[in-house]
């Protein structure tokens, strides 16, 4: 049976930063990330997560994944391991928006597929921005 998902070119990956001189490290990695000619934007959310997005255009999905894996391995390189919530990337096609989600403490992908009832989750996956914030940090870490 034949797919009708497509990649959006959208992606991002999500951490938490602490205060403190050791995450200022990881401040500086992010800042050298958005002066990348733009490849990167940054978004905050109302859990405290920081989301760098990547969007290729047009949709590129082996490129989105290398540049994501590219963030992921400098922040783990660099000490900030703990720091990693999720890799997200944004599918479209079909009756509703689609994302994976990887799971840093899981070590392992899960399909999103957030419910028409115009919910935040929902529009967040919309190819309108914000996008990045296609889970709560809640429904990511499977807590209840």
């Amino acid at each position: 049976m034949a797919s009708d998902l497509r990649p959006t070119g959208i992606g991002s990956v999500c951490f938490k930063a602490a205060e403190g001189a050791h995450f200022a490290g990881m401040r500086a990695q992010v800042e050298q990330l958005l002066a990348l000619d733009g490849r990167y934007t940054e978004q905050g959310d109302d859990y405290g997560f920081t989301w760098l997005v990547r969007r290729t255009d047009p949709p590129d999905l082996e490129s989105l994944v290398t540049d994501l894996h590219a963030v992921n391995s400098g922040l783990l390189d660099a000490g900030f391991g703990s720091a990693l919530l999720c890799t997200v990337i944004c599918f479209t096609g079909g009756v509703r928006p689609l994302a994976l989600v990887y799971l840093y403490k899981r070590g392992t992908w899960y399909p999103f597929a957030p419910l028409e009832n115009g919910s935040v989750a929902a529009q967040m996956l919309l190819p309108e921005p914000p996008v990045v914030a296609a889970a709560t940090p809640e429904s990511l870490s499977g807590s209840p």
